[in-house]
This record gives C-alpha cells, sequence and structure tokens, in this order.
C-alpha cells in the first residue's frame, strides 16, 4: 500500500473518522534508550497527512524516536456512542462486529519548534499537552508519517 492510499484510506474510512473525532489518546509505541518497548498516552492530531503530537524537545520519547524513529500506535474505544456513530455509517450489522480501533506504524520525523502548539490543546479535553510544553517554552513536535511494511 502506498503512502497516498493509506492517507485516502483514514480520511475516508467510518472507523478511523469515529475515532479521530473521539476525544482519545493514542498508545504511542517506540523502543526506549535503553533498548526496551515503551507506551505511552499521548494527545494528538490528525492533519490530513500525517499524525501529530507534541511533547517538550528535552523529553525522554523525544529523545528516544530520534535515536530510533520506528515507532507504532493504537487508538481504540468500546463506547456505545461511538458504535452508534459508525452504525450509522456502515449498518447495524457490520457495526456491531467491527472492532473500533486504529493501529498503525511508520516512520517519525520530529521538528524542533519554539512556542507552545496551538492546536494540540483543543484536540484533547483534559489533556494539557501544551501547558506541559510551555514550561521552558518551547515545544517539539514529533511527525508520524504512515509507512506499511
Amino acid at each position: 500500500m502506498e503512502y497516498q492510499d493509506v492517507v485516502h484510506a483514514v480520511n475516508t474510512d467510518p472507523v478511523v473518522q469515529a475515532l479521530l473525532e473521539a476525544p482519545l489518546p493514542m498508545q504511542l509505541g517506540y523502543i526506549g534508550l535503553d533498548g526496551y518497548p515503551r507506551t505511552v498516552p499521548v494527545a494528538y492530531l490528525w492533519n490530513g497527512k500525517e499524525f501529530v503530537f507534541a511533547s517538550a524537545p528535552t523529553g525522554y520519547k523525544v529523545k528516544a524516536i530520534a535515536a530510533r524513529p520506528e515507532v507504532s500506535f493504537t487508538v481504540n474505544h468500546a463506547s456505545d456512542d461511538l458504535r452508534e456513530k459508525v452504525s450509522a455509517q456502515l449498518g447495524p450489522t457490520v457495526a456491531n462486529y467491527t472492532p473500533l480501533i486504529m493501529m498503525v506504524r511508520g516512520t517519525a520525523s520530529i521538528e524542533i519548534k519554539p512556542g507552545v502548539p496551538r492546536n494540540t490543546s483543543t484536540r484533547l479535553a483534559g489533556w494539557s499537552v501544551a501547558s506541559r510544553s510551555s514550561r521552558n517554552g518551547s515545544a517539539s513536535s514529533a511527525r508520524q508519517r504512515m509507512k506499511w511494511r
């Protein structure tokens, strides 16, 4: 599957769209600097081309992802509200048996930009990624482009 095909699928799949619209964190998987796998919840955005999350530039995950940019993440949920939304798109028979999950793996790239990201804090109510990043006056955005293997 080519990158543009993946982008099209993310932008049009009803299950993925329902997950992207819900206030759910991604569970980001990466290899730590000690060589062991780690998984952390992260607030994120889909900008139509790539998944983006922000962190303090000196954060452990930024250093680890810079060293080993191969990452994965999962977003999933089992709420009745989300299932009803998917059911409206796919029909109740399909929606009742469709897992509400998005699993992605790819290679991350990191941009260090000064300031607090403007659009990250509004993505998830209760997730103050932007305010955590603002302690030292700057934030980094790790951008993951999905490349299927």
